[in-house]
């Protein structure tokens, strides 16, 4: 009987390997094998996915001083596999919502200038395919910071060169787009498909989470249509296109001014780490993530890993701290188990101060389980 372990991280606790590691022991206390019991951090183009390929491509590390998003000097890095000219980052190494404190956290004033200066070290190192993995920013600026280092200029209508601030797009008249390096391509990974505009759109999901309220959320939008418009007095293609919303608008920014090709970080990752092998391998899958929510399911780790298992006949059972729209989550889901941490009657200091402890008690609570439906596999 053959359990693989697949979770994503639990955001501000524990990275996936860590999450992994601490379910396997508990299911070994709990009396499973651990001969039987194969681990595969998992990532989706959030924080940690450009480690996650990094370590399953044999990349190498490189640093780098970038910009923080607020404009801070801050030492980040990406992986490099030098053989396939393949650099792989997360923007929220150096754009992300976990590089501020609380009170700092305000999207109109965060910019990925510091994603843009990693891109361009990438391709100084001599890197011509670009992975970008999109999520976990602080940012609602379209990438316009990240281009502005790219070479972009936008101006208004006197011809004045404006900044790469939220503030400055209602001010948009004319955008003057870089030309990308030739021998280039750039790929995006975004971890949720949502639009830029319109309904469920970008701004309204996940702006109040980098700080912003209703106020900011207004101007944002009034911002983001108007550097639409130049586009599409430009001849850029501004229908919507899956991952556009990703991290603020990145995806629709770098695909409407870099040219560049936005796939789902999910899939990506899958397809690197063979996941569909392993899963076929084994007799019980076991995923999670911080807090599952509506959000999961807008192309998350455990969205995925819940397809997979659905189109394999795998039975999964899942890990988290929180669970939020229980039923809605539970019936797309398709999870045999979900052992809630908090439900479990740890509190969110307890399982925040020690992960480690929570989940492995986790991991007992679904050794039990397999153990007691091991013939309905």
């Amino acid at each position: 009987m053959k359990v693989l372990i697949a979770p994503d991280s639990f955001k501000g606790s524990l990275d996936a390997p860590g999450v992994a590691a601490a379910i396997k022991q508990g299911l070994v206390e709990g009396g499973l094998s651990p001969a039987n019991i194969v681990t595969q951090p998992l990532a989706d183009g959030g924080e940690g996915t450009a480690h996650t390929l990094g370590m399953a491509l044999h990349m190498d590390y490189l640093e780098v001083e970038v910009s923080d998003p607020l404009g801070r000097p801050l030492r980040s890095g990406w992986y490099f596999h030098e053989e396939k000219s393949l650099a792989v980052m997360d923007m929220a190494s150096a754009s992300g919502l976990s590089l501020l404190a609380a009170a700092e956290r305000n999207p109109l004033f965060a910019s990925t200038y510091g994603t843009g200066q990693m891109m361009a070290h990438a391709m100084e190192k001599g890197a011509r395919h670009l992975w970008i993995g999109l999520g976990g920013s602080a940012t609602c600026d379209m990438g316009l910071g990240a281009l502005t280092r790219l070479g972009l200029q936008m101006h208004d209508e006197q011809g004045i060169m404006l900044g790469h601030r939220p503030e400055d797009f209602l001010k948009a008249h004319r955008i003057m787009a870089m030309n990308k390096p030739a021998g280039i391509d750039i790929t995006y990974l975004y971890d949720v498909d949502v639009p830029l505009l319109g309904p469920n759109n970008c701004l309204d999901r996940y702006a109040p989470q980098k700080g912003a309220n209703q106020g900011d959320i207004d101007l944002l939008t009034k911002g983001f249509r108007q550097v639409s418009q130049c586009l599409k007095q430009m001849d850029r293609d501004v229908a919507h296109h899956p991952g556009d919303g990703a991290a603020g608008g990145m995806g629709f920014g770098l695909r409407n001014l870099l040219g560049a090709q936005g796939k789902p970080g999910f899939k990506v990752v899958a397809g690197a780490l063979r996941l569909e092998q392993s899963l076929a391998a084994c007799n019980w899958v076991i995923g999670g993530e911080g807090q599952i929510d509506s959000q999961t399911l807008d192309g998350k780790v455990v969205h995925g890993l819940a397809a997979l298992c659905q189109a394999h006949g795998k039975p999964l059972l899942l890990v988290c701290g929180s669970i939020l729209n229980a039923h809605l989550v539970r019936e797309n889901l398709s999870a045999r188990y979900i052992h809630s941490i908090i439900e479990s009657g740890i509190s969110v200091e307890q399982s925040m101060a020690d992960p480690e402890t929570a989940l492995r008690e986790a991991g007992r609570a679904m050794a039990k389980y397999i153990t007691e439906n091991h013939d309905v596999s």
